[in-house]
């Protein structure tokens, strides 16, 4: 395993079943070259200089001044008041996790290592709902979920999307295809990257429908803004509201009522079973104070 990305380590950290090489992976996906150390500081001196030069007294502050966040302290006392909640609970997500990992290793005395979590929460969830990831991508074509989006965001907003011709030397690929979404007054362009097998229809995993919805909440918020000036509209808004549409419409990619308008399988055209809808959430739903204890960290840092 060459990693060198923590994206890539924390997903092949799922998969190898020998403890020394999620450990490698761990470590490797989680260490920097040494050189970077003194870029980094270099960069924290920085922009400390910076943000005292703009009249803040960190560069937190400075970060936050243009958000609907009040200031560092508000911010600060919200994670940990989210911290002190959720605590608790991913106490006890973590114990049945090194349970699980206990009994599956035969080993009652067993420690659960950091490079141990992602591996043995994917097979809980794998025991627990019976999620097939091809099954699922079977039922979700490119062209299928792009069908759907388009019913969904007629039935809601009035507008529509269809394929476009690309310009000469726009595509970097023949496989590319280019879409514009139309509403009376307004066109927003949006880019996406799906691969496929060769000579075979792009296939999604659940995920990229799901980042499919995301993105399109966006396009979506752009599309429908209404303001005077072109700088305040769509996605051109505070930093911590402008992901607010594109997650509310991520929630449409996990009701099996509007996935079953969409997502048919390529042979018989049956829709996607309402049992492996349910598998879907009910696998996503498992450890959330784990995930939301993960995300508070990340804030904290990202201060």
């Amino acid at each position: 395993y060459n990693v060198c990305h923590h994206t890539y380590a924390s997903s092949i950290l799922t998969v190898p079943k020998c403890p020394k090489v999620r450990r490698q992976v761990y470590v490797v996906g989680n260490s920097e070259p040494r050189e970077n150390i003194g870029v980094l500081d270099e960069l924290i001196d920085a922009r400390d200089e910076f943000a005292k030069t703009m009249g803040c007294r960190s560069y937190a502050e400075f970060a936050i001044r243009p958000n609907m966040a009040a200031s560092v302290d508000v911010v600060m006392s919200f994670l940990n008041d989210l911290s002190d909640t959720v605590r608790h609970k991913a106490d006890e997500e973590f114990n049945t996790i090194k349970d699980f990992k206990r009994r599956v290793c035969n080993d009652k005395s067993a420690d659960l290592e950091p490079w141990d979590e992602d591996y043995f929460i994917g097979m809980m969830k794998s025991s627990a709902h019976t999620v097939d990831p091809s099954v699922v991508a079977s039922y979700f074509p490119l062209s299928q979920c792009i069908k759907g989006l388009n019913v969904l965001v007629e039935s809601l907003f009035g507008a529509t999307f269809h394929q476009v011709p690309m310009g000469d030397g726009e595509s970097w690929h023949p496989n590319v295809i280019k879409l514009s979404l139309h509403h009376p007054d307004e066109i927003i362009a949006l880019v996406c990257n799906f691969s496929s097998s060769r000579g075979l229809t792009a296939r999604l995993n659940h995920c990229d429908v799901e980042t499919l919805f995301h993105e399109f909440g966006h396009a979506l918020h752009s599309l429908l803004s209404r303001t005077e000036y072109q700088h305040f509209s769509g996605t051109r808004v505070a930093l911590d509201v402008a992901e607010t549409p594109s997650n509310l419409f991520e929630f449409y990619a996990w009701d099996y009522r509007v996935l079953r308008t969409f997502a048919l399988d390529e042979t018989t055209g049956d829709p996607i079973p309402e049992k492996l809808v349910k598998a879907l959430n009910a696998s996503r739903n498992m450890f959330p104070a784990t995930d939301l204890q993960r995300q508070v960290f990340y804030s904290i840092m990202d201060l």
